[in-house]
């Protein structure tokens, strides 16, 4: 039997996960979200909440799973940066989950 959900139902636990983390943001109940790195960030338009994105990319890494899924989950947080604080910040954070994200990968 596999440690780790079939993709459909991988799929679900993680759409369920990452809305449990957002809920959790948003009551202020989660205590870590960008782990070693600053929960807000500055850009052109102004000050950007990374809390939501790095709650969600934090659920994705609980839930686990292979590489791929690693990979996926890292895409979406950097897509997720992108679209609050733009493509600068969005790589800086990419890199820093692609470096330093393996040893917390279950």
């Amino acid at each position: 039997m596999s440690k780790h959900p079939a993709p459909r139902e991988r799929e679900m636990l993680a759409r369920w996960l990452r809305e449990r983390a957002l809920r959790l943001v948003a009551k202020r109940q989660l205590g870590d979200f960008c782990t070693f790195s600053p929960d807000y960030v500055v850009h052109r338009f102004g000050v950007a909440d990374l809390r939501p994105v790095c709650a969600a990319h934090d659920a994705l890494y609980a839930l686990g799973g292979d590489e791929h899924d690693r990979l996926e989950a890292d895409i979406e947080f950097r897509e997720g940066v992108r679209e609050r604080a733009g493509w600068w910040w969005a790589t800086i954070y990419y890199l820093g989950v692609r470096i330093g994200g393996r040893s917390r990968w279950s």
